[in-house]
């Protein structure tokens, strides 16, 4: 990353909410807690800190037990309440890997939900706000519904963690990358990356506050399937295969390729 790309980041406010600014601020899960209840994922979970790659902090703790200080009581209990409401009952049979059909409504609800949980999740990162561009905190907070502009998601299928493996079951990560886009024309662009695994669910969002070049991953075939924007009526889940987290990760994009 550039000297001038870090100078012209804007850093996530952190005297108010991130979305809307307001106070006071409350308590949201970085992880839902319904995870634990509803989808029956009452596992002990590993809660990891680390700065510069070194482990600062380590301890035990329930899963999905982790709260963040960052939205304001209004929006806490309002439209982020909705939305997870609008997904529960999917994503909670979905995280076991049990069969669903998701309308291009649901497809819609899910993806929206999914970067709401990244930007919530930024502040397990020692510089919250460093990945996600605060134009797209702004734009979810207008749309509530919608995620922000210039953003595609994509749904598939992971192997269920091994019963000695249970403490690691969900597993995220937010990342933000150069990528030449192809044309003389264009300049660099940065996108951001959110990855996201529960049990067997596997999300992943890319975004992007200055182009709208659609990325194309050949490379996982029908593994997984784009929710955003919506290119089908009805997703069926799981896939016909699986993808690991490593699959999913930038650093396998490999020779990019783009759709108009």
């Amino acid at each position: 990353m550039t000297d001038g790309s870090q100078a012209r980041r804007k850093r996530v406010p952190l005297a108010g909410c991130v979305f809307c600014g307001g106070r006071p601020l409350s308590g949201e899960h970085g992880l839902p807690e319904w995870l634990r209840t509803l989808a029956g994922f009452d596992f002990p979970a590993r809660v990891v800190v680390s700065r510069d790659d070194q482990v600062v902090h380590e301890k035990d703790a329930p899963a999905f037990s982790q709260k963040f200080r960052v939205p304001c009581v209004p929006c806490n209990t309002g439209w982020m309440h909705d939305l997870e409401e609008a997904v529960k009952a999917d994503v909670s049979e979905m995280v076991w890997g049990r069969s669903r059909v998701l309308t291009s409504r649901t497809q819609r609800f899910l993806a929206t939900w999914l970067v709401k949980t990244c930007c919530v999740l930024q502040y397990v990162d020692i510089e919250p706000g460093e990945n996600i561009p605060r134009a797209h905190y702004e734009q979810l907070y207008e749309r509530r519904t919608y995620p922000p502009d210039w953003c595609q998601a994509w749904l598939g299928r992971a192997q269920m963690p091994s019963a000695a493996d249970r403490p690691h079951i969900s597993e995220y990560r937010c990342e933000r990358i150069n990528v030449e886009t192809g044309t003389a024309q264009e300049r660099e662009q940065e996108w951001w990356f959110g990855t996201l695994r529960v049990g067997v669910l596997m999300l992943q969002v890319r975004g992007c506050a200055t182009s709208d070049k659609t990325l194309v991953r050949p490379y996982l075939g029908s593994r997984v399937a784009q929710i955003w924007p919506v290119m089908q009526h009805a997703v069926r889940f799981p896939s016909s295969g699986t993808v690991t987290f490593q699959d999913m990760l930038p650093a396998a994009l490999g020779q990019l390729s783009f759709r108009s």
